[in-house]
């Protein structure tokens, strides 16, 4: 049973753009069919913590109250971290554009957390990757390659989930688990499951990619709105095509701050 539950959502993101997000509701369904839940190591928690979810899609069902042991705020994970309590467990989900510095926050998890407490990180990498040659050319790793640079020119680098385990490690984390999840950007792979979260993973991007892409090409890389829109055209077409093998890899690190014993 979770006690004291305390739900943070971050309020710097350089893709999105918030007033669309109903429209990438569709992401929950792909965790659901991988089988997440919102943590994935073993250990028993009293006091987890969420430290942002991006599209603000909490599965609440048809509840009008917030559970007791419920709060949320919002804050800004790159401010110093003033709580007043330690926690079990802290939780980021597709976080990887939020942050200039996701090593400091990591670091300051790492501080909020009591010891023996648990960071679990889970987020895409970037750019979208393929299993043969079918992407090369195309204009969806055209994109990809775009979407890193504009990122990285804004301070919000896409590329960096593979860094974070370093981060952990260099925070003081032990026991640091890397996980791996495949999903295909569309239903070419063969098997039921595997096509049913291709079809979920292909409609999240189809839904996505316009509040993904406008805003970070029109300020990163001085785009025209227009040229964003011929883009996503040709992007979209690639997305849907089932002879280009794509798919995302996403990672999922979690890791452990040291018991009191173990610094002894």
């Amino acid at each position: 049973m979770m006690r004291n539950k305390k739900d943070w959502v971050c309020t710097r993101h350089c893709l999105n753009d918030f007033g669309l997000t109903a429209c990438r509701s569709t992401a929950s369904p792909v965790f659901v069919i991988v089988r997440w839940s919102i943590t994935s190591r073993p250990a028993p928690i009293r006091s987890p913590q969420c430290l942002g979810h991006r599209n603000r899609d909490w599965p609440m069902g048809d509840r009008v109250c917030v559970p007791p042991n419920c709060s949320f705020e919002v804050n800004d994970a790159e401010e110093p971290w003033t709580y007043s309590q330690k926690f079990d467990y802290i939780h980021g989900r597709a976080m990887l554009s939020c942050f200039s510095s996701p090593s400091s926050v990591i670091k300051s998890a790492y501080s909020s957390l009591r010891p023996g407490g648990y960071l679990e990180m889970q987020d895409p990498q970037m750019p979208i990757t393929c299993i043969d040659s079918s992407l090369e050319g195309t204009a969806l790793q055209e994109w990809g390659r775009l979407s890193c640079l504009a990122a990285e020119k804004r301070g919000r680098k896409l590329t960096n989930s593979k860094n974070y385990g370093r981060f952990m490690e260099e925070a003081g984390f032990v026991d640091i688990v890397e996980k791996h999840f495949y999903w295909p950007c569309n239903p070419w792979p063969k098997g039921k499951k595997e096509k049913l979260l291709a079809v979920w993973t292909q409609q999240n991007l189809m839904d996505g990619i316009h509040a993904m892409t406008m805003r970070n090409l029109t300020t990163g890389l001085g785009w025209s709105p227009e040229e964003v829109e011929m883009l996503l055209v040709e992007t979209r077409k690639d997305i849907k095509n089932r002879r280009i093998h794509s798919y995302i890899d996403v990672v999922v690190f979690y890791g452990r701050k040291p018991g009191l014993e173990e610094t002894l």
